[in-house]
Formats: C-alpha cells, structure tokens, sequence
C-alpha cells in the first residue's frame, strides 16, 4: 500500500518503502543468516523482487515501512510491516534488521514500539497481534520487552514450532 505515513523516534524514521530501497530488501533476504528466522522462500531475483514490490504498492491490507537509522548510519537498515487487517485489529511482523552494522544498536525494540504505537493510536486499533518462531529467542525478548504477551503456540511449516502473542489498548 502507497502511504505517508512517517514515524520519528530516538534514533529511527520509518517511512514508506521506495523503490530505491528495494535491491537492499533482495539482498538481505537472500542472505542466509538475516532470514534464519523467517519463512523460507528461497533465492530472490532482481525481476522477482521488482514484482513484489509492484504489487505490495496494490496491496490495501499491507503497510510496509523502510527502516533508517538516522543517528549513526544515515541509511536504510531494514523493512518491518502491519498487515492483515481485520476489525480492529492488525499482525505485526516481516521484520527485518537485514543492514550488519545496525545490529546491536536497540533498533529492533525502538521500532516494535514505535509500529504498536502508531497501530493502537494514530489506526486507533485495539489489538496488535504477532507470530513468531519459537527458537527466534531474540526477537521473543525484544516482544516481551515492548509489553507482547503470549497467547498461544502450535506447530508450523516443519520448521519449528510457533508462537503467538499480542498486545492490546
């Protein structure tokens, strides 16, 4: 979905993906250790990638922001969405922190409780819910941490086990 929104804390923006950000996206999903944790989907071409990104600018059910650190780095270091909306409430998740230099840094918390804020407040939602994998133990703490709370796990894609957690007004 083409939006405006834009988002400005600490030491982040989040603001709409750009076409010029896209190359970044490929490369980091095509890169082994930055999607351990995240669905398997396999190798990513430029013209696969280009497709997507045409058709997410159609999608009405998905918001993805570009991720750039604005106190360090000055550049894109990552993509997180909102989507399925349904009534009032929305899925958090395709996070990803894809830039090497970014990690370490907070960001992955700054930016979880920046999207949660802006869902329940500024989209006046009353629900943001998530899935996560259940070996994904960084990313659990960094949910936790931002105030999710477990609601459930069940088996996945063969992977490993799921978890789900949300958050509410």
């Amino acid at each position: 979905m083409k939006h405006n929104y834009r988002i400005v804390k600490r030491n982040i923006v989040l603001r709409q993906l750009e076409q010029g950000d896209i190359e970044y996206l490929r490369q980091w999903r095509n890169n082994e250790e930055n999607t351990k944790y995240l669905r398997k989907i396999g190798y990513i071409t430029p013209e696969q990638q280009e497709t997507w990104f045409h058709n997410y600018l159609k999608n009405d059910d998905e918001i993805v922001f570009a991720i750039v650190e604005n106190k360090y780095l000055n550049r894109i270091v990552g993509s997180c969405s909102l989507y399925n909306f349904v009534d009032d409430q929305v899925e958090f998740g395709k996070i990803l922190i894809g830039e090497p230099e970014a990690h370490g840094r907070g960001i992955g918390l700054e930016v979880t409780n920046a999207v949660v804020n802006f869902a329940l407040n500024e989209l006046n939602l009353n629900r943001v819910v998530l899935e996560c994998y259940k070996n994904n133990i960084p990313a659990q703490k960094i949910y936790r941490r931002a105030g999710f709370v477990l609601t459930g796990e069940e088996r996945d894609d063969g992977f490993d086990k799921a978890i789900f957690m949300n958050i509410s007004k």
